[in-house]
C-alpha cells in the first residue's frame, strides 16, 4: 500500500515537475505568445452614449412621466467615477467627502441621494436592470430631479469596466410656504 508523504526534506518523495531528468511525453498545449486586441476607446465612448441615452428613457418610462436632469450635476458625478475605476484599479482609499463637496454648490436646497454601480459589461439591458432594480426612481416628490453619469472604460480583450453614478435631488422643504406643506403632506400620506 502508497502512502502519500509530506516529508519535503526527502527527494525520493518530491521532485521538480518535470525535473531535469525527465522527458515529457506530452506536447504542450499552451501557446507561445498570447495576443490580446487592443482596448477599443471608441466602442466605450458609443456604449457611454448609448447607457446614458437608454437610462434617461427608462426613468421617463418607470415613473410615467418625463424626468428632469442635471448635466451639471452629472458632469461633476463624472469626474467621481474616473477617480473610482483609478480607486479600483489601484487598490488606493477613496476621499468620499471630497467628492460630494463638489457637488454640493451645485445643489444648495436640495437632499441628495445618490450612489455609483459598477459592472462589466455583458449587454445594455442587463445594465438597465441592475438600475430599475435599485429603485431610486421611485421618488415620491413631485418636483425630484435626477443626475446620472455613465462611464465605460475599455481593456485589453473587449473587456469594458461600466460605471453608473445615480442621484436623485429633491427639494429640502422648510415648511415656510403653503405649497411646500401640500407636498409634504401628499409624500407622508402615500
Amino acid at each position: 500500500m502508497n502512502e502519500l508523504s509530506f516529508d519535503i526534506r526527502n527527494p525520493k518523495h518530491w521532485s521538480c515537475f518535470p525535473s531535469q531528468t525527465q522527458k515529457s511525453f506530452l506536447p504542450s498545449i499552451q501557446v507561445s505568445s498570447m495576443d490580446y486586441d487592443p482596448p477599443d476607446y471608441n466602442i466605450s465612448v458609443q456604449l457611454e452614449t448609448e447607457i446614458s441615452k437608454v437610462v434617461r428613457q427608462s426613468f421617463s418610462h418607470w415613473r410615467g412621466a418625463p424626468c428632469t436632469f442635471r448635466d451639471d450635476v452629472s458632469d461633476r458625478l463624472g469626474g467621481i467615477l474616473d477617480e473610482l475605476e483609478d480607486i479600483h484599479l489601484h487598490g488606493r482609499n477613496p476621499k468620499v467627502l471630497g467628492y460630494f463637496t463638489s457637488i454640493s454648490s451645485l445643489t444648495k436646497n436640495r437632499e441628495i441621494f445618490g450612489f455609483p454601480l459598477h459592472s462589466p459589461f455583458t449587454n445594455i439591458p442587463d445594465i438597465v436592470h441592475r438600475i430599475e432594480k435599485t429603485e431610486i426612481h421611485k421618488s415620491k416628490h413631485p418636483h425630484v430631479e435626477f443626475a446620472i453619469s455613465v462611464r465605460v472604460y475599455p481593456y485589453e480583450s473587449k473587456i469594458m469596466s461600466v460605471w453608473v453614478f445615480l442621484c436623485s435631488l429633491s427639494p429640502v422643504l422648510h415648511g415656510n410656504s403653503t405649497m411646500e406643506k401640500e407636498v409634504a403632506l401628499k409624500i407622508t400620506k402615500k
